[in-house]
């Protein structure tokens, strides 16, 4: 609620930033549009690492069993339903997206202060939203930070296996008895160390949460091939053949293919792979996502190549050539067949993004889940950071050597990921019971672990 306001702020000195006052005064609007963009970024970051959480919060079900009238026995499990809210809830940040086919027109007519003045317009509503369903929410109480408790256990653990030698470093923080130190059952009754204010269940909670933040450190090199989609990809679509579409325009088609897409996923090809009993576990579905958001920028670095055979003006940015009137002198070839990326970035965004979301909810204690993920899309600023860091060689000459580097790196970093975490996807429902507590009579005694 606070940060939607902070938020609404960055939006207003956004479009007085191009009001034409202010383009009257370049230092000024430049100055006013950085100011925009930290202050929505300032807001932003707040509200998506606490809107996700609160989002699945709402649903409140729990692992149980049901009969069928068939007679067959079933066990509803809240991982599919939660896997079904991200991507629904992934649906609706999308919807919002398609507001900017509207933006791309109203900039190229009437100029960009009244095509942000159009999405300021709506953010005002947000406010008097939360505060209408305020009572009808599920609302998790507010609980101190736990961050310094977790970095004692953490701390604790980590004292005994420190060497010289980093190999053996790695070796022993990767052994399973890495967490006993921290454990309360570790030691004799009476003899427990003062500095253990925690119970075997935290213990086990920072055990998944040190998990889920590993799985989304790989994240940066996947969020670098979607960043194409926002810049790269728009300048290639200017080098085409028009016939009066905005090249703006083209960025429409990721949210639009995802919002096509989901419902596919979600009441199809989801449903076909459970019920042929193929359990296409987060690992595996994040690890399609690298693999689709590469062949992404395959397509981008062939399409580049075609454009720069084609372009009059070659290799020497397409974008920018024009004839002798100053008239644009695209490449022939129809805009359009740009599509193929975004769609295929949106498919890998299904693939990896949501399930980001859906492992960063279901994988946090609940006294970390916004903290989680918050984490989890700090990867996206440290890949814009990665992307800063490329600016000498992202160029418009170099755009095909440039997604085909991408497309290398999202395939072998997407690879390392799968055969480093791939020992998760058999620990999926162990994982997800810690903290749960008791699964109404779903637990096998002889282990102590759900029985799924």
């Amino acid at each position: 609620m606070i940060f939607s306001l902070v938020c609404l702020a960055g939006h207003i000195i956004l479009v007085g930033s191009a009001s034409p006052s202010s383009l009257a005064h370049p230092d000024t609007a430049l100055g006013l549009l950085i100011l925009s963009i930290a202050v929505m970024g300032l807001g932003a970051g707040a509200i998506k690492a606490n809107v996700s959480p609160m989002i699945a919060e709402q649903y409140t079900g729990k692992l149980r069993k049901e009969t069928l009238p068939s007679g067959e026995v079933v066990i509803r499990s809240p991982a599919v339903t939660i896997q079904s809210i991200y991507l629904w809830f992934y649906a609706a940040i999308n919807l919002g997206s398609c507001g900017a086919i509207s933006a791309s027109f109203l900039a190229r007519d009437h100029g960009y202060w009244k095509a942000f003045l159009v999405p300021t317009g709506i953010f005002v509503m947000v406010p008097f939203v939360l505060l209408s369903g305020r009572k009808q929410y599920v609302v998790t109480p507010p609980r101190g930070s736990v961050l310094l408790e977790v970095l004692r256990v953490i701390t604790m653990c980590m004292a005994p296996k420190w060497s010289i030698n980093p190999v053996r470093t790695i070796k022993a923080c990767r052994a399973d008895d890495f967490w006993d130190p921290a454990k309360p059952s570790s030691y004799e009754p009476g003899k427990v160390p003062k500095k253990i204010t925690w119970d075997e269940e935290f213990v086990g909670e920072v055990y998944r949460t040190v998990k889920a933040c590993a799985v989304f450190c790989f994240f940066p090199f996947f969020w670098l091939c979607y960043s194409q989609i926002d810049g790269n990809l728009g300048t290639m679509a200017a080098a085409m053949t028009l016939n009066g579409t905005p090249n703006d325009l083209i960025q429409n088609l990721n949210p639009i293919s995802i919002i096509v897409m989901i419902p596919i996923f979600d009441y199809i090809i989801y449903p076909f792979l459970r019920r042929r009993g193929i359990n296409f576990t987060p690992i595996k579905r994040i690890y399609a996502g690298f693999l689709v958001a590469g062949l992404a920028m395959l397509y981008a670095a062939i399409l580049q190549k075609f454009i720069y055979d084609t372009s009059p003006c070659h290799d020497l940015n397409p974008s920018e050539c024009v004839k002798a009137n100053k008239d644009p002198n695209p490449a022939p070839i129809n805009v359009w067949v740009v599509s193929g990326p975004y769609i295929l970035v949106g498919m890998a965004e299904i693939f990896a993004s949501i399930t980001s979301l859906e492992y960063a909810f279901t994988k946090a204690p609940k006294s970390m889940k916004s903290v989680v993920m918050a984490f989890s899309q700090f990867q996206t600023a440290l890949s814009s950071a990665l992307n800063f860091a490329l600016v000498a060689v992202n160029v418009e000459p170099r755009f095909t050597w440039l997604f085909g580097s991408f497309a290398v790196t999202a395939w072998v970093i997407g690879t390392i990921f799968f055969f480093v975490f791939r020992k998760l996807d058999k620990m999926e429902a162990q994982l997800n019971a810690i903290g749960t507590g008791a699964r109404d009579g779903f637990v096998d005694d002889s282990e102590k672990k759900p029985t799924v």
